[in-house]
């Protein structure tokens, strides 16, 4: 018997880098929620585990998947495993969290087909061992996210209709490399943001990693920005790290 499920998108519609922690990484406080846009991931009983993609992106062993379906098995002494396969259609690299929304979409299916009683406080614990985007999908609510991803609120907000175009431009940019370029710390504009977004207002949306992102692909970013809302969208800013650019369309 196969089981699939949907593994949704999301999009960051602000991120404030608020300070670089001597460990190297930096401490964010985002506003997240999900999208439309998913991955199929199918499930079948299998005696061990085994993880396959219709992209190939990674090798198994580095598969957030595979190491999160290996951590519960050996944690809870699991007998038999599980085959997964993931029909992708989240781009890969484009600041949607496309892996860490499969992780957490994996870690909650084994929680209850392998009836292990996990609370989801404690499969956020565990979610946070392995990526700092994954805790947000297990919320799976429009999210006020900060620390490293790990602190988590769900927001009260307006509902907003408006429709939003993703643009998937032809180039990847590696996280790692642009928060080691970043320098520019900016004043805080998320209180103003959610105050906002309270109101169903969704015009001011930011992300502080946008013009590091620039520089490092030669104006690419700010180029595209300006092309999309000169088309008519209301707002356009970078997802995550990028490169996908998000623009909100108020009328379709």
């Amino acid at each position: 018997m196969k089981d699939i499920i949907k593994s949704y998108a999301k999009i960051n519609m602000s991120l404030h880098v608020v300070k670089k922690m001597k460990n190297g990484y930096h401490k964010l406080k985002m506003i997240n929620t999900l999208i439309n846009l998913y991955d199929e991931i199918s499930f079948e009983p299998c005696d061990e585990i085994v993880v396959t993609m219709s992209k190939d992106i990674c090798l198994m062993e580095d598969n957030l998947c595979y190491k999160i379906a290996l951590y519960l098995k050996n944690r809870y002494q699991i007998d038999n495993g599980i085959k997964i396969f993931i029909d992708k259609h989240i781009p890969d690299g484009g600041g949607l969290g496309g892996g860490s929304s499969n992780a957490a979409c994996v870690l909650e299916y084994l929680n209850e087909c392998w009836n292990l009683k996990l609370s989801k406080k404690q499969m956020i614990n565990i979610a946070k061992q392995f990526g700092c985007d994954i805790p947000f999908f297990i919320n799976k609510n429009i999210s006020y996210v900060k620390g490293y991803g790990e602190k988590i609120k769900t927001l009260k907000v307006k509902e907003n209709n408006s429709n939003i175009l993703l643009v998937i431009p032809n180039f990847k940019i590696n996280t790692k490399v642009l928060y080691q370029n970043f320098k520019e710390f900016r004043k805080d504009r998320t209180k103003l943001f959610l105050k906002n977004i309270k109101k169903g207002i969704y015009t001011g949306m930011f992300n502080d990693l946008e013009t590091t992102a620039d520089k490092l692909n030669n104006n690419k970013i700010s180029e595209l920005k300006k092309q999309i809302e000169n088309s008519g969208v209301t707002k356009a800013v970078m997802s995550g790290s990028g490169s996908t650019i998000v623009g909100y369309i108020e009328d379709e």
